[in-house]
C-alpha cells in the first residue's frame, strides 16, 4: 500500500471499500438490468440482409431537414458568411486525403481505409462517428464537385462492408450508434440527387439497423448520463425521419419519454448539469435542441420539463461564457459534439448559446449566428428573425447593449442546487469573474466525468479565463495522466497529505464521493460572499475538514482557507494558470501571471503542473503553490485582482 494510503482510516481504504462498493451494486440490480448487461455480450448470428425494396425519394423529407430545406440553408449560410464557407471547402480537400482524430492523421482513402486505425476506443469511436461526412456533403453543394459527393458514398460502402450490425467496436456502444446515425441524417439530404439506388438502399438498411439497435440497447443501467439522453435523442430522430420504422409512434413517444425524465435527473433546476462536466452539458444540449428543433418544425408537442431544463442550463452556461462565449472547464471533456459540425470544438460556447437563442427564441443568449444556429432554426436564422413557436423573435440586434459585443454584462449568481457560486466584480476599467466550486462530485453512482475539484475556484480577467481547470488529457490508454488531470492538486483547491479529496476506482468510477455543503451565500451591490465546507479528508485516520469562504471586495476577491481537525497534517494551496502564461514571482509572497496578481499569506513558490487544452493532448504549464505542515487548525489567506492599472 502507498504510504500516503496508510493514513486512511482502514474502513475507507480502497482495498476495504472497492469490494464493498461492488457487492453492494450488485445486489441493488434488478433481473431486469442484469437481463439488459448480459444480453449485449451474448454472441450472434450474421445473416444476410433481404434485398431492400426500390426507394421512394420523396417520402424522405422527414430527416432533419429535408433535400430543399438543406439547399436554402447552405444557400443562406453560403451568403450570409462566405469566408466559413470557403473554410468548409477547405477543410472537405483535406478529407479527402486524412481526417484528423486527436492530433493522429487517419487516411480516409475508401479502398485503404482501417475502420480500427490503431487507435485507443475513444478515438477509433471517433471515427466511426462519421460526423465528417456532413463537411464533404455540404462542400458538394457548395462547390457542385462531385467528387465530395462520391467520397462519402464510398466512405459509407467501406464501413458498411466491413462492420456488419452488432460486430465490432462499431457496436459496442449504442450511443456511437446514435451519434453516427445523426450524422447521416445530417449528411444524407445533401446528397439524394447523386447517390446510386444500390447506395441509398444501403444506406437506408443500415439506418433501419441502427434504429433496430438503439430501440432494444440504450443506457438505461449501464450508463444513464450523457450516453442515455444522446441514446434516446438519436432514437427519436430516427423514429420520425425514417419512412414507417417499425413502431415508430410508440418508439418516439418512449424515447421523448425518456429524454424528458433524464434532462430533469441530470440537470439541476438552476440548469448545472449533475455530472459538474460543462463539455458533457454541451453534448447533451447540442442532443436536445435537434429534438426541440424538429418538433417545433413538424408541430410536435415537446414537454414542458424538458424545455425548462434545456433554458436553465443554456442560461447557466451564459451567465459563466460572459461576452465572448468562452466557458470555464469543468470536470471531463473529451470535445464530442452532437452535431456534425466538426468545426466546432473547444470551450468556447458561442455556437451553442446563440443555437439555443434561435431555436428557444431567447435573443439575450445569442453571441452571433453561427451555422448551428442556421441549420437547426432555418435559413431565416442567417438574416435576422427567427420562428421561436410562438412568433417571430429577433437572433441579433435587439439584446440589451451593456457591453461592446451586444451581451448584457454578467451579474452575481448563486446556483445553489447545482453547486456553484459565480462572482463578478468590476473595478478601474477591469471586469473579473469568479467561479466557486460548492457542489458534489459528479452524478452518482460513478460520478464518471466529475472531478475532485470540491471547493475549487476559476478567475476570468477581462474575458480570458487566466486562473482554470487543466481539463482532462486522456481516458483509459493512459491512465497516469487522466489520474493526475482528475485529481485534486490539478484544481485550485487544498490537498491534504498529498492525498486527493476521494479515491479513483476505475478510469469512470470513484470511491467515497466527497460530501460538498455550502453554508452560506450572499449577493449585494456592495460585496458578494459564500462559505462552503467539504468533508472528503473525514476519510483520514485523523479527520480534516476544508473550510474555504469567498468575499468580493472592491477591485478583486479574498479566498480563506482553514483546515480543522486532529493531529499534525501537511496542506497544499494550489492555483493553475493556463500553459504559455507569463508568470512572475514579485515577492515571496505574490505571483502576477497573466494579468492577474495573487497575494499569500504565506511564502508561495511556482511548479510544473499538466494542462489539457484539447483531448488527447497535454503539455506542461505553471502552477503556484502554498504548503505547510503543521497542527491544525491551519488558515491561509489570499487576495486575487489586476495586476495593473489600465493604460
Amino acid at each position: 500500500m502507498p504510504p500516503e494510503k496508510q493514513l486512511l482510516h482502514w474502513s475507507r481504504r480502497p482495498a476495504v471499500q472497492r469490494p464493498l462498493r461492488y457487492a453492494r451494486r450488485l445486489l441493488a440490480m434488478t433481473p431486469r438490468e442484469v437481463a439488459a448487461r448480459i444480453e449485449p455480450h451474448l454472441p450472434r448470428l450474421r445473416t444476410a440482409a433481404a434485398p431492400a425494396p426500390a426507394v421512394d425519394r420523396r417520402r424522405l423529407t422527414g430527416f432533419p431537414f429535408g433535400p430543399e430545406r438543406a439547399r436554402s440553408i447552405l444557400a443562406a449560410w453560403a451568403r450570409a458568411r462566405p469566408e466559413q464557407a470557403t473554410r468548409v471547402v477547405s477543410e472537405a480537400r483535406r478529407l479527402l486525403e486524412e481526417v484528423d482524430i486527436f492530433g493522429t492523421p487517419v487516411r480516409l482513402d475508401p479502398q485503404t481505409v482501417d475502420w480500427q486505425a490503431g487507435l485507443d476506443l475513444r478515438g477509433t469511436w471517433e471515427l466511426h462517428r462519421q460526423q465528417y461526412l456532413f463537411t464533404l456533403g455540404r462542400a458538394h453543394l457548395v462547390t457542385g464537385e462531385p467528387v465530395f459527393a462520391a467520397r462519402v458514398g464510398e466512405l459509407f460502402e467501406s464501413w458498411w462492408a466491413q462492420n456488419p450490425r452488432g460486430h465490432g467496436v462499431a457496436w459496442s456502444s449504442a450511443l456511437e450508434v446514435g451519434v453516427r446515425s445523426i450524422s447521416w441524417l445530417w449528411t444524407l439530404p445533401l446528397l439524394l440527387g447523386t447517390l446510386e439506388e444500390r447506395s441509398l438502399q444501403r444506406w437506408l438498411a443500415s439506418l433501419d439497423e441502427h434504429y433496430e439497435y438503439l430501440r432494444t440497447h440504450l443506457s438505461l443501467y449501464t450508463d444513464p448520463t450523457n450516453h442515455l439522453i444522446g441514446e434516446a435523442a438519436a432514437l427519436w430522430i430516427l423514429s420520425v425521419a425514417l419512412p414507417d420504422p417499425p413502431g415508430a409512434a410508440r418508439t418516439a413517444a418512449r424515447a421523448l419519454a425518456i429524454l424528458n425524465g433524464q434532462m430533469q435527473r441530470q440537470i439541476s433546476p438552476d440548469g448545472v448539469g449533475r455530472e459538474q462536466s460543462t463539455g458533457y452539458l454541451r453534448l447533451v444540449l447540442d442532443f436536445v435542441l435537434q429534438v426541440i428543433a424538429i418538433s417545433r418544425r413538424l408541430g410536435r408537442a415537446v414537454p414542458a420539463p424538458l424545455l425548462e431544463r434545456t433554458a436553465a442550463a443554456l442560461d447557466f452556461l451564459g451567465t459563466l461564457a460572459g461576452a465572448e462565449g468562452e466557458t470555464p472547464a469543468i470536470g471531463d471533456s473529451d470535445d464530442a459534439r452532437g452535431v456534425p459540425l466538426r468545426e466546432l470544438s473547444g470551450t468556447n460556447f458561442r455556437d451553442l448559446l446563440s443555437a439555443g437563442a434561435a431555436v428557444l427564441g431567447r435573443p439575450e443568449w445569442s453571441r452571433g449566428v453561427p451555422e448551428s444556429a442556421v441549420w437547426l432554426a432555418g435559413p431565416e436564422a442567417a438574416t435576422g428573425p427567427l420562428p421561436d413557436g410562438r412568433g417571430s423573435v429577433p437572433i441579433v440586434g435587439t439584446e440589451p447593449r451593456a457591453s461592446a459585443s451586444g451581451v448584457a454584462k454578467p451579474r452575481s449568481r448563486v446556483f445553489a442546487p447545482g453547486g456553484y457560486c459565480f462572482f463578478t466584480s468590476e473595478h478601474d476599467g477591469h471586469q473579473m469573474a469568479l467561479l466557486f466550486d460548492v457542489g458534489p462530485l459528479g452524478l452518482w453512482p460513478n460520478a464518471s466525468h466529475g472531478h475532485a475539484d470540491a471547493l475549487s475556484v476559476q478567475v476570468q480577467l477581462d474575458g480570458r479565463w487566466v486562473l482554470g481547470d487543466p481539463g482532462t488529457g486522456g481516458y483509459a490508454s493512459v491512465g497516469a495522466v487522466r489520474d493526475a488531470l482528475r485529481g485534486t492538486a490539478s484544481h485550485n483547491t487544498v490537498t491534504v497529505d498529498g492525498l486527493d479529496q476521494t479515491d479513483a476506482l476505475e478510469v469512470f468510477k470513484w470511491l467515497n464521493p466527497v460530501e460538498t455543503r455550502l453554508l452560506e451565500a450572499v449577493c449585494t451591490d456592495e460585496y458578494d460572499y459564500a462559505l462552503a465546507v467539504h468533508e472528503g479528508y473525514r476519510r483520514l485516520r485523523h479527520p480534516v475538514t476544508h473550510y474555504r469562504s469567498v468575499l468580493r471586495v472592491r477591485g478583486g476577491f479574498v479566498v480563506d482557507d482553514r483546515l480543522e481537525g486532529d493531529g499534525r497534517h501537511h496542506g497544499a494551496l494550489r492555483f493553475h494558470f493556463p500553459p504559455g502564461t507569463e508568470v512572475s514571482l514579485e515577492t515571496a509572497r505574490c505571483v502576477t501571471a497573466g494579468g492577474l496578481r495573487l497575494c499569500f499569506s504565506d511564502d508561495c513558490r511556482l511548479e510544473t503542473g499538466l494542462w489539457s487544452r484539447r483531448f488527447g493532448e497535454w503539455q506542461e504549464a505553471p502552477v503556484a503553490v502554498v504548503e505547510r505542515e503543521a497542527e491544525l487548525p491551519l488558515v491561509w489567506s489570499t487576495w486575487l485582482g489586476p495586476a495593473e492599472q489600465p493604460r
